[in-house]
């Protein structure tokens, strides 16, 4: 339920010993379905405050990595484009054309955004192939409300660096199949 959680809260007056019942509404922060509410607003990719790009990168680096942010996909932060009226994953050769660069050079700067894990790579089989889908790391850039579980479980190491000790119970226990 990713809207609200609505309950009933009940009193008695001690005076009068009459009943009241209040529907009271409260923000969900943690939806087994959408995953972690991660940021309230909607628009655009943010960064995670506090949390800054490793220093070793150049500011060519960065440059290209906020080029790729502007093509992450909602909730999920897959890297994508739009061909016609379809959205497919980027692959190493639609990041050199974004990124204005040679395959050969967007392969060693994947490679070392992927070391640096502020990207990883996932291979998916669908059907009979092999995709490769790549993804940012969200306390860098994230696009969306939802943290799913997913992309915390691509990003672990970084995440519970950041996230509340009860959010990372809860995606745990989603992974564990644990019904709590």
């Amino acid at each position: 339920m990713a809207n609200g959680l609505v309950y009933i809260n009940t009193a008695v007056d001690p005076e009068t010993g009459e009943i009241k019942q209040k529907n009271v509404q409260r923000k969900v922060y943690f939806d087994e379905q959408n995953g972690y509410l991660f940021f309230s607003q909607k628009n655009g990719a943010r960064t995670f405050d506090g949390i800054d790009l490793p220093d070793t990168l150049t500011d060519f680096d960065i440059a290209k990595l906020y080029r790729l942010s502007r093509r992450i996909y909602r909730n999920s932060n897959l890297l994508t484009y739009r061909t016609g009226n379809n959205i497919k994953p980027m692959q190493i050769m639609q990041i050199a054309r974004l990124l204005r660069m040679s395959e050969r050079c967007a392969v060693i700067f994947v490679n070392k955004m992927i070391r640096m894990r502020i990207l990883a790579k996932a291979v998916i089989d669908i059907g009979s192939e092999k995709q490769v889908q790549y993804y940012m790391n969200p306390i860098y850039f994230f696009n969306g409300k939802w943290l799913s579980l997913n992309l915390y479980l691509l990003f672990k190491v970084d995440l519970d660096g950041v996230l509340p000790e009860w959010v990372r119970r809860k995606f745990n226990d989603v992974e564990l199949g644990k019904n709590n």
